[in-house]
């Protein structure tokens, strides 16, 4: 007899395992072709953020109004949208920006982390991550002005997919593996 719990370790491996081979399909893609990921990637959130800011619009105007903050972040949402979408290299410069910024914090966030755990055997992977976050912040930086900065932002876009990708892969591979062995 067949338990649920069974049933629900069977979909984690294959949720695992097919979200695991998405992220490293798109993952690779986004490696070996970084300029049209970019601008796919930017079409995708201009198309999101019109839609985010039409929700809001509609959630404002339900309540009555009582929300203002919700019709402003709408605006935002809706322009930002429409930049993304009808000036796709703005768009793109907009993004950089962002995750120039992005960037900082998550570098600043695995050094807090290493600190933290300075004790522990994984401390030296939360540096690395630091040091390697902080390097695609410089590379972003200095290509800021130039086209560069696209290629990079769907380089770097790609790797954090394909890593993502594997580890998924690798937890379902773990999962199957303490289940059969719980055999």
């Amino acid at each position: 007899m067949i338990s649920k719990l069974d049933y629900r370790i069977e979909d984690a491996i294959n949720s695992h395992t097919i979200t695991g081979i998405f992220l490293v399909l798109i993952g690779i893609f986004a490696v070996f072709f970084p300029l049209y990921f970019s601008f796919a990637l930017i079409y995708v959130v201009g198309i999101l953020l019109i839609i985010l800011g039409l929700i809001g619009g509609f959630l404002y105007f339900t309540t009555l109004g009582k929300e203002k903050m919700r019709l402003i972040g709408a605006i935002v949402m809706i322009t930002l949208g429409l930049i993304d979408l009808l000036s796709p290299i703005l768009g793109l410069k907009i993004f950089t920006v962002i995750i120039i910024l992005f960037f900082l914090f998550a570098a600043f966030t695995n050094f807090m982390l290493a600190r933290s755990i300075k004790s522990q055997a994984g401390s030296w992977l939360a540096i690395g991550a630091g040091i390697l976050t902080l390097i695609f912040d410089a590379l972003l930086i200095l290509g800021w002005k130039s086209y560069l900065s696209f290629v990079f932002i769907g380089l770097f876009v790609g790797v954090v997919l394909f890593m993502d990708g594997l580890v998924f892969l690798f937890q379902g591979y773990r999962i199957g593996k303490i289940q059969k062995f719980k055999k």
